[in-house]
């Protein structure tokens, strides 16, 4: 059972009081993640994210895309700020996307989708069991047109490493481009690797996430695109890599695999850092190792069944996320 501060409470009771006060119907903030829905409300300080919101008026037939840096706080009537304690920031917006009712759904019956990819502020304060201080409850307040329409409470790990993919609804933005899914892997060309462009053993390539945290230096500022030369992060900074080889293989940290001599090993990236010109974006370059004598052949992604040989997962403190990759044997 999770018990709610003092604080907690008077916050809500303070947004009750503002929405009362709205011009519209309270609309309802049902999940945030990068596919619509997506599970709880989650983010990492810095983490360019979407959270979808039923309830706003149908205002938009094609997604609207922010240009320019810093990125505005009002993109098509839309807003989103988060409030913690005695903070209140408004959120970077970098697109606003609308997904209505199919056409042969009743008037009113399906509400629409509204979408909105935006950036948590790094000056919030993460969530810290661990760290003895009192916890802040955070709040996420999306507006129209000047209007409280819905609130939702948000979990603020340091760390929420999500491997992006073409077909995130934060890619409406253009953090990475093609049509293909698939998490982000890439050649040094930027060619994506596939099944039929594999990688090789002892090839240097990239992966591309979002939501490691503010631990730059020098630090990163919200809704500002990463300047040249790229922060690098600070010294002790714990993020690493895990090579998985087992076909088809989940995400993972490191971990032993029972009765197998299938090769897996951990290592830390090349490099690790923000890419310069985007905001939240980051890119971990690392060479696939050599399969050392003694371990099971590689089995080709050409197998029946076989998607992947290799699951690269990018792990920090408290999440992981990794990708299946193909590596010609």
């Amino acid at each position: 059972m999770r018990y709610v501060s003092t604080a907690a409470c008077l916050t809500w009771i303070g947004l009750f009081n503002a929405f009362a006060q709205s011009n519209g119907p309270i609309a309802t903030v049902v999940s945030a993640g990068y596919s619509p829905p997506a599970g709880s409300v989650q983010g990492a300080p810095g983490q360019v994210i979407s959270f979808m919101a039923y309830g706003l008026d149908y205002a938009l037939q094609n997604p609207a895309v922010a240009s320019g840096s810093p990125l505005p706080t009002d993109l098509a009537g839309i807003s989103v700020s988060l409030q913690q304690g005695s903070l209140a920031i408004p959120l970077p917006i970098l697109s606003v996307q609308q997904l209505p009712c199919a056409p042969f759904s009743l008037p009113n019956f399906c509400p629409v989708l509204t979408i909105i990819s935006a950036q948590i502020p790094f000056e919030v304060q993460p969530d810290c069991p661990a760290c003895g201080r009192i916890q802040l409850p955070a709040y996420l307040i999306v507006s129209e047109n000047g209007a409280n329409r819905g609130a939702v409470l948000l979990n603020l790990p340091s760390d929420n490493i999500h491997i992006a993919d073409p077909c995130d609804t934060t890619a409406v933005a253009s953090y990475t481009g093609g049509a293909t899914c698939g998490k982000s892997v890439a050649h040094a060309d930027g060619n994506p690797v596939t099944s039929l462009n594999p990688a090789k053993a002892g090839e240097e390539l990239v992966m591309y996430a979002l939501g490691l945290g503010p631990q730059t230096d020098p630090p990163l500022k919200t809704g500002i695109q990463t300047p040249s030369p790229a922060p690098r992060f600070q010294a002790g900074a714990s993020f690493g890599l895990n090579f998985d080889f087992e076909p088809n293989a989940s995400p993972t940290r490191p971990r032993p695999i029972p009765n197998s001599s299938v090769f897996s090993q951990s290592a830390p990236p090349l490099y690790l850092g923000p890419v310069v010109g985007f905001v939240g974006l980051y890119q971990a370059n690392f060479v696939i190792p050599e399969i050392p004598a003694g371990s099971t052949p590689l089995t080709p992604c050409s197998a029946l069944g076989v998607q992947s040989n290799l699951t690269v997962t990018l792990y920090g403190p408290l999440s992981f996320d990794g990708a299946g990759i193909c590596v010609q044997p």
